[in-house]
């Protein structure tokens, strides 16, 4: 993640765009290269972000401006289906889809305000998820009715991906997560009440099983910490927080307590600094906020926020805290203060059943 970064795919075309302008410009004296500069700059400053709509097969599209902190609508894309699951690369490149609707994982170009579908890979039943690891090499998608999580290769180029295969899990996985290190992937099982442990084959992206543990009821979503020793389960039907400690050599996963949530805690997500977790609750209409000790990894329960109605899903990114308001077809955007605190600061329109966020990086 240091040193020398990747340039993004669509700003490189925009610039050479505006390269080609210019020479075009000395010659014939036309006034495009300032505008052309314009566009350039303001794109590149901008991040664009992406709402799953769960009841009609549209994604919506957002840009955020850092500089005057306000979120744009910038329309909405049909696709094939009914999405569900979104990620971005990690060079802001590509988007992709779970499409629980036709059973396919979707590739999409990146580019001002736009996506443009690259082409659309079938998953096993049901995909509920989709996340990509640290590197951009791979692409990892749960099946909730199939029981499995597939595996793909994923061009860094074209964004295109190719199918490994699949790694069979516990009943109804729902989503998957990555330790920083990229060593060792997790998975929450719905219908099995257990987390899932795997080592990934820095290789091929291939995933071994490591073991599993008890979770609450419902585990809905798993998420790593940033120092990699911690991972917490938020559990749809127990209403509580699973509190996990990670073996960092060998990535097998020990109980570490539970802690109340609000009800039918759906998402979670960090703050920054990885000192607070965030749980949105979607039947309480709610987002829990919970202090993460250091050391243990255990948290302590500091307050809550209004988040809408339904909220489902969380994404944390430039623009601060995003959460998608299922019931109130929104986007919410709060910012996070130092003692974890959240202060909405707006609430912008997305399609009809938002779900899945992701923004660019």
């Amino acid at each position: 993640m240091y040193g020398m970064r990747t340039v993004r795919a669509p700003i490189l075309v925009i610039a050479l765009t505006f390269v080609t302008a210019c020479a075009r410009s000395i010659q014939s004296n036309e006034p495009q290269t300032t505008s052309l500069l314009l566009m350039l700059l303001t794109f590149s400053s901008q991040k664009q972000i992406y709402v799953a709509n769960n009841l009609t097969p549209t994604i919506s599209k957002f840009s955020f401006n850092p500089a005057s902190d306000e979120i744009t609508g910038t329309g909405e894309t049909t696709i094939s289906a009914i999405p569900i699951g979104l990620a971005v690369d990690p060079t802001g490149s590509h988007l992709y889809a779970a499409v629980t609707g036709n059973n396919t994982v979707t590739a999409f170009a990146i580019g001002p305000n736009e996506i443009s579908s690259l082409s659309a890979t079938a998953t096993g039943s049901s995909p509920s998820d989709v996340t990509i690891s640290s590197n951009g090499r791979f692409v990892y998608v749960p099946n909730r009715l199939g029981n499995t999580v597939n595996i793909y290769a994923r061009s860094s180029s074209t964004g295109l991906l190719t199918d490994l295969g699949t790694t069979a899990t516990g009943t109804a996985p729902v989503s998957i997560a990555i330790d920083p290190t990229g060593q060792f992937a997790f998975v929450p099982n719905f219908g099995s009440n257990t987390a899932s442990a795997f080592t990934i084959n820095q290789t091929t992206g291939a995933l071994t099983a490591n073991g599993t543990v008890a979770t609450g009821s419902s585990p809905n979503h798993l998420l790593v910490h940033s120092s990699g020793r911690f991972a917490y389960v938020c559990n749809n039907a127990s209403n509580n927080v699973t509190q996990l400690l990670i073996n960092t050599s060998t990535g097998v996963l020990t109980a570490n307590g539970t802690i109340a949530a609000g009800t039918t805690p759906s998402r979670m997500g960090f703050d920054y600094s990885g000192s607070f977790l965030y749980v949105a609750n979607a039947a309480s209409n709610n987002i829990s906020i919970y202090r993460i000790d250091q050391s243990t990894g255990t948290l302590t329960a500091i307050g809550s926020a209004a988040a809408g109605s339904s909220p489902r899903r969380i994404a944390v990114g430039t623009a601060g805290l995003l959460v998608s308001s299922f019931g109130t077809n929104s986007l919410l955007r709060f910012s996070m203060d130092s003692d974890g605190g959240l202060r909405e600061r707006s609430n912008t329109g997305a399609g009809s059943g938002p779900i899945g966020v992701a923004s660019t990086p």
